[in-house]
């Protein structure tokens, strides 16, 4: 953190640039930003925009320093954009948003800078004045000069472009950490900044393919596909659950023991004495995905599928249950399971696969359906547990084995169909849907039952 010492200067109020854990920061935004384009940048410009968003309330202070004029510049125009706080809120003391959003900010306004400045050489205007601009915002310019207005109102313009793109890639890195807690409030603070995954996690956020997807989560009406919540039964030494009428002297309400004796037992002898209701939650099984990946899904398809498969995931992790998710073709693919608390690592792994994974290959639903009925037999867990199959049905099923594998893992065939139909898996699942698309990424799940 040496190097950080000298350099670390900014125009933000409140904020100790000598403190460690702003070194620290410091550092880690270039590194960051480094593996990820191979470039250096300004680790105090870094640090005043990733300040900008983080902290509650900044505030600028009165700059003499000359060479601070760029970080000026930079935060007051972002602090007057017309959405800073709706999207401060989403910012706001989430390092990990607040960090994606600064490493992607900087290298648009960097690419911005760097098409202007070359146009104008290319039209014969000499040597541009924003390659000044330029070296500061990379770090190789410890003197700026003076600024003409014409340069700044430049850099305020390429600013407010370049938050347009790095808001929506914020906005996404957000949703993905909201995916693996359900929202949950302080859910994984840093868990992706902290980590080994930001680099690949910024690079999944800042695709294209990837805003589609998260677009048509949001739409995803919340229709109850599978029963998620834990299943609860009787207990008399369980958790209290409420009020019910029994004789169960052991869980009486007090207020029944001030009733006179001939009432008393007239309840008592009646079954109507009220009592604590006591319960323990029954443990269940996965919710376990069978993704269709095989070269009909290409398009709409993939999206929507993959789209439904997240938003389930959301809802498995928000009630405690366990996700599991296996892609198949004309062969199973490796299964990944993630469960509420589990390593930042494998939430990483298991985006990889929905989010980037391409479609291809035949379809054998039916082999997909029995590795997902064997796996769940080696769960060895109680009750019943559920299979989603998101496909487009474009295959034969084996009805008797895949029924019979379905009884021997006690487990529930719930069928998602997009853009097709298959009478045999309609006969076989226990639930059978059809997805149906609206206006703005709505998705409709329709049951057919």
């Amino acid at each position: 953190m040496d190097k950080f010492k000298q350099k670390l200067k900014g125009v933000l109020e409140d904020i100790d640039y000598d403190e460690p854990i702003i070194e620290y920061r410091a550092e880690k935004l270039s590194k960051t930003y480094m593996l990820l384009y191979r470039e250096n940048v300004n680790p105090s410009v870094a640090l005043d925009v990733f300040y900008t968003w983080y902290l509650p309330r900044p505030v600028i202070k009165k700059v003499n320093e000359e060479n601070l004029i760029y970080n000026k510049v930079i935060v007051e125009t972002l602090m007057k954009t017309e959405d800073y706080n709706r999207l401060k809120y989403k910012t706001l003391i989430d390092i990990d948003t607040s960090f994606s959003y600064t490493i992607v900010f900087i290298k648009k306004l960097i690419d911005l800078l760097m098409r202007e400045a070359s146009r104008n050489e290319r039209r014969g205007q000499g040597k541009s004045s924003l390659w000044s601009i330029l070296n500061y915002l990379k770090g190789s310019g410890d003197k700026v000069g003076s600024p003409s207005k014409e340069d700044l109102e430049k850099l305020e313009e390429f600013v407010k472009e370049a938050h347009k793109r790095a808001k929506k890639t914020a906005e996404n890195v957000r949703e993905l950490k909201n995916l693996m807690g359900g929202e949950a409030a302080g859910n994984k603070p840093g868990s992706f900044v902290f980590g080994e995954i930001m680099e690949d996690i910024l690079r999944l956020a800042s695709s294209a393919y990837v805003t589609e997807i998260l677009k048509y989560i949001k739409g995803i009406s919340k229709t109850p596909l599978v029963d998620i919540r834990r299943e609860s039964y009787p207990f008399k030494h369980g958790i209290y659950d409420g009020i019910e009428m029994g004789k169960d002297i052991l869980r009486i309400l007090p207020k029944e023991l001030t009733l006179s004796d001939d009432v008393f037992f007239k309840k008592l002898i009646d079954s109507q004495l009220l009592l604590r209701r006591r319960v323990l939650s029954r443990e269940q099984g996965p919710i376990y995905v069978l993704l269709d990946k095989s070269g009909s899904m290409i398009g709409d398809k993939t999206f929507w599928a993959r789209a439904i498969a997240l938003a389930l995931m959301k809802e498995a992790l928000k009630h405690k249950r366990k996700f599991c998710v296996r892609f198949f073709d004309y062969l199973p693919y490796d299964i990944i399971c993630v469960r509420r608390g589990s390593r930042t690592k494998d939430f990483h792994k298991l985006y990889r696969m929905l989010l980037s994974l391409v479609s291809g290959g035949g379809t054998w639903i039916t082999g997909a359906i029995l590795t997902a009925c064997k796996d769940i037999m080696e769960e060895r867990v109680e009750g019943t547990s559920s299979i989603v199959l998101i496909t487009d049905g474009r295959d034969v099923i084996k009805e008797r084995a895949v029924k019979k594998g379905l009884k021997d893992a006690n487990a529930e065939l719930v069928t998602v169909m997009i853009k097709g139909s298959n009478e045999s898996l309609r006969r076989i699942s226990k639930k059978y849907y059809v997805v149906v698309s609206s206006k703005n990424y709505c998705l409709k799940i329709v049951s057919l039952e």
